[in-house]
């Protein structure tokens, strides 16, 4: 769509109330565009939408409110290596001693500590992210953990999986996504582990295989609550309703 629209002009006797209006027009546009030499205005009122194009020769920032450049951040952080996206996150978001502790491999390094993807998830509901989902938890219970959690709307399929077997509660934050159990029966949690739920984060595929002491999975009759002591990320326990609220039956 046009920035401006003139009006043609197609006889002399409405042109001059059409060639000033068409100044007019000019005028207002041109007051809305950025000058190369500074001429004000010359400041933006919206969002500025590089469309994927990049800004290229930029300055060294000196200022908390410039950007800097990917060389100058390589220089902050004393990066030698070839220049890459990797290369610099992992001088400016190296593994913590949670996650050194662990043994947990980082593939994402750019990603937070405890984010799924920062371990290899892919959050797609279909490639086996369940080491990731792993090695988030374990950091956590580590000195100097810090919560698992995903991206909202994410599907992490666990195929392999190591159940949570440890008497230190697990705590599972974030919110709006889903942990996904495989097709076998697999314990999410060993008997006498507990773990929290952050709200909407929820728990697929695993019901059936809490249930694999009485051999029922098509019901929650006989749902043994020794697979998890459910409580609220303030410590109060809530109800086995309330609980399996966040549970889906596949």
């Amino acid at each position: 769509m046009a920035k401006i629209n003139l009006t043609d002009i197609s006889s002399g006797y409405t042109s001059l109330s059409t060639y000033n209006e068409n100044n007019s027009l000019l005028e207002s546009a041109i007051e809305n565009t950025l000058s190369r030499d500074g001429t004000g205005p010359n400041t933006m009122e919206a969002t500025l939408d590089m469309n994927s194009h990049r800004v290229t020769n930029l300055p060294d920032a000196v200022a908390n409110q410039e950007p800097i450049t990917l060389a100058q951040a390589a220089s902050i952080a004393s990066v030698t290596t070839p220049l890459t996206q990797d290369t610099v996150a992992a001088v400016l978001y190296p593994a913590t001693s949670a996650e050194t502790g662990a043994g947990v491999t980082l593939t994402d390094k750019y990603e937070l500590p405890g984010n799924y993807h920062r371990y290899g998830a892919t959050g797609d509901g279909s490639a086996d992210d369940g080491t990731a989902v792993n090695a988030a938890i374990n950091q956590s219970l580590q000195v100097g953990g810090v919560l698992p959690f995903g991206r909202s709307g994410a599907t992490y399929l666990c195929t392999t999986w190591t159940p949570i077997d440890t008497t230190t509660v697990v705590r599972i934050g974030g919110t709006g996504y889903t942990l996904k159990g495989p097709t076998t029966q697999v314990d999410f949690c060993r008997p006498g582990s507990s773990f929290e739920l952050a709200q909407h984060v929820y728990l697929e595929h695993w019901l059936s295989a809490l249930e694999r002491e009485t051999g029922d999975t098509g019901t929650l009759t006989n749902f043994s609550i020794d697979y998890g002591r459910f409580t609220d990320f303030t410590g109060r326990v809530i109800s086995l309703e309330r609980a399996l609220s966040n549970f889906r039956l596949a």
